[in-house]
């Protein structure tokens, strides 16, 4: 449905997305107040995703927040879908995924990593900009729990047969 050739993606990441070895740049006070980009490397982990070649623009930006994550990617389709055709394949796609909430249809139409802190989930909802033909996918995490710490959990659960969802159905501390 797009164009694997041109994909743009935008993430605004607090504090704690940059690691437990600390920076002056990625001290919190000093971060506090302001915005800058910084550099980091996707095609790599689109490609094993798709299979398929990807040329992609990853932007991320330092935000003053101390947790949480909020991606913007911006796709451009290559034939005719309605908004419904894509959030029928959001759901097909992620409907079952005990991690992933869709957020379109609810109080809050776009992911907030404030709605997310302190759990696994993942908020993700999608606009589309039917002039420019361009897919704009929404996605806002907790970088602490499912950036790092709930991934290694849902991780060790998997390969050691135990229930996906087992110790991480914690919900946010600010639920929607």
């Amino acid at each position: 449905m797009v164009d694997l050739s041109r994909v743009v993606v935008d993430v605004k990441a607090g504090s704690s997305e940059a690691g437990s070895k600390p920076s002056l740049p990625d001290h919190h006070p000093e971060m506090e107040g302001s915005v800058r980009p910084y550099s980091a490397e996707v095609e790599q982990e689109l490609r094993l995703v798709t299979s398929k070649d990807v040329k992609a623009s990853l932007t991320p930006h330092a935000v003053p927040s101390v947790r949480g994550a909020l991606a913007s990617a911006y796709s451009w389709l290559i034939k005719d879908v309605s908004a419904q055709d894509l959030l029928r394949l959001y759901v097909l796609t992620y409907g079952k995924e005990p991690f992933i909430r869709l957020v379109h249809s609810s109080l809050h139409k776009y992911p907030n990593p404030k709605y997310v802190l302190g759990s696994n989930f993942a908020d993700v909802s999608l606009a589309l900009e039917e002039r420019l033909g361009i897919v704009k996918s929404f996605a806002a995490i907790d970088s602490l729990v499912k950036g790092a710490a709930g991934q290694a959990v849902q991780a060790f659960n998997i390969a050691m047969g135990y229930p996906e969802v087992e110790g991480l159905r914690i919900p946010p501390l600010k639920p929607a």
